[in-house]
């Protein structure tokens, strides 16, 4: 079967033994109509204005695809929901809210090609990580939903315009891949509360968090800042909207958005260097 996705800048053509991912025919046009259009400001295309007065952004729109996605060795019906979760996979891979034709967007659409992840793969290591998420799909029918919940949200909670707002999406990213931890049959019997989950994901995957998060310590600024803005509306320790988290951790949001992205990969088996790697703000290549 095959399956239309979009919206993707870049001309991807890529294929394994049960699937394959080429460029539209007519791509390029399909580019231009959201890099040109009034509502893209370069690194966002925003929710158009609807015709009414005054006129208000549009709460769903949808963006031209860009892709056709082939599945083979599945009934359609299994096809097609196999297709929509390697189009989720992909998606969060370019950290983007990529979309299977028909469905829309909630909010603003990151199109920049410059990704926010901090791993750049090449074609060989994004095959590999789309056929370790396709061989979950097959062999896991319990955790499908999970994985496609990880994978959309961790890209599209990169939308918010706030750091709070990121950091939140970013925790609830955690929380699921907690869950599938858990019904793997990884998280051990004894109940785990959410200040040391981070610390025995990261030993279980042999992830790095940030030094900054003292996550070791016994009272570490990083479970504050959860714990403040989950419980107590606070971020930088004043109500939302009148602080900041100070340096070192200034930016949890981001740090999470990465140590996230470790795990994800580590929970799809992924096995390279940067799954080890340190959080410094810099970008690893992924072969």
């Amino acid at each position: 079967m095959t399956l239309k996705f979009g919206w993707l800048l870049r001309p991807l053509r890529i294929s394994s033994t049960r699937w394959s991912i080429e460029p539209l025919p007519d791509h390029q046009s399909r580019i231009d109509v959201v890099t040109r259009s009034v509502d893209s400001d370069g690194e966002w295309y925003w929710p158009p204005r609807d015709d009414a007065r005054p006129a208000r952004p549009r709460n769903w729109f949808a963006l031209p695809e860009t892709h056709l996605l082939t599945v083979s060795g599945c009934d359609p019906a299994e096809g097609e929901r196999l297709a929509e979760f390697i189009v989720s996979a992909l998606g969060f891979v370019f950290a983007q809210e990529l979309l299977p034709e028909g469905w829309g967007h909630l909010t603003r659409v990151r199109i920049n090609s410059e990704s926010p992840q901090d791993f750049d793969p090449n074609d060989d290591a994004l095959v590999r990580i789309l056929d370790r998420a396709v061989t979950w799909w097959l062999t896991a029918p319990n955790l499908r939903d999970r994985f496609f919940g990880v994978f959309r949200w961790h890209a599209a909670s990169f939308a918010g315009q706030h750091d709070h707002e990121i950091f939140a999406g970013q925790y609830m990213v955690l929380d699921a891949c907690w869950r599938i931890h858990e019904e793997l049959g990884r998280a051990g019997t004894k109940k785990i509360p959410h200040a040391a989950r981070i610390s025995a994901l990261a030993t279980a995957y042999a992830l790095k968090p940030p030094d900054n998060w003292q996550l070791n310590s016994g009272s570490s600024p990083f479970v504050t800042i959860r714990n403040e803005l989950f419980h107590e509306a606070k971020w930088g320790g004043k109500p939302i909207g009148f602080g900041f988290p100070a340096s070192p951790n200034h930016a949890p949001h981001l740090e999470l958005y990465w140590f996230n992205a470790r795990l994800i990969l580590a929970l799809l088996g992924e096995t390279s260097d940067y799954i080890r790697s340190p959080i410094v703000w810099q970008t690893y290549s992924l072969e």
